[in-house]
């Protein structure tokens, strides 16, 4: 049975005491697993799920989606001049910035929707069930979370905004992950383009 891949075993006859451990040993194994995994797929600074895993809820959404005839949005953010921040008051700075913004990202999104660390101060956030203007709505809500207060960082407050691209595969169901994420991306841009904030 260890050769196949079993963790543990119990011969009869056999003491409650002993199982009861035994047992209690195979749940603390279970959960460390748990725990390494989800350690795994997270960003180790925002805290946020990473690049991978984001991108495998997105697949698992648009599947969902196309199953239920259900639209997925996605929401591409980014922080504004974060280079400037970095370079003006450090990189220390910077990070207290970009978990504070994922904080409030995080707080602002629905409980099944799923957000990540896209790359540098981009972040994605994955809309199951959410057509364009529903979108446009959270995508109002997390800009909102961000941006009406200020930041408290070693360097003082800052006024922290942000410029997002929001899309829905509503009107283009079979959309792939990656045609999502660059429409999303292309928004993104759009918005930088017009300004930013």
């Amino acid at each position: 049975g260890l050769s196949k891949g079993a963790d543990d075993y119990i011969t009869k006859p056999y003491s409650f005491m002993e199982l009861k451990y035994r047992v209690q040993n195979g749940e603390r194994i279970i959960r460390n697993e748990d725990k390494r995994i989800r350690l795994a797929n997270l960003d180790n600074l925002t805290r946020l799920w990473n690049r991978n895993k984001i991108f495998e809820f997105l697949e698992s959404e648009l599947k969902r989606g196309e199953r239920e005839g259900t639209p997925t949005g996605a929401v591409m953010i980014d922080i504004d001049h974060f280079k400037r921040i970095n370079d003006r008051y450090g990189h220390l700075v910077g990070d207290r910035v970009l978990v504070e913004v994922s904080d409030r990202l995080q707080t602002a999104i629905r409980p099944y929707d799923k957000i990540g660390r896209y790359g540098g101060d981009e972040i994605l956030v994955i809309l199951p069930n959410c057509g364009n203007s529903e979108a446009k709505k959270i995508a109002r809500r997390l800009y909102d979370s961000v941006t009406n207060q200020k930041i408290s960082t070693e360097a003082g407050s800052l006024k922290i905004n942000i410029s997002i691209g929001c899309v829905s595969n509503e009107q283009y169901p079979q959309a792939t992950k990656m045609q999502l994420i660059q429409a999303s991306d292309k928004a993104l841009l759009s918005a930088k383009k017009k300004g930013r904030d």
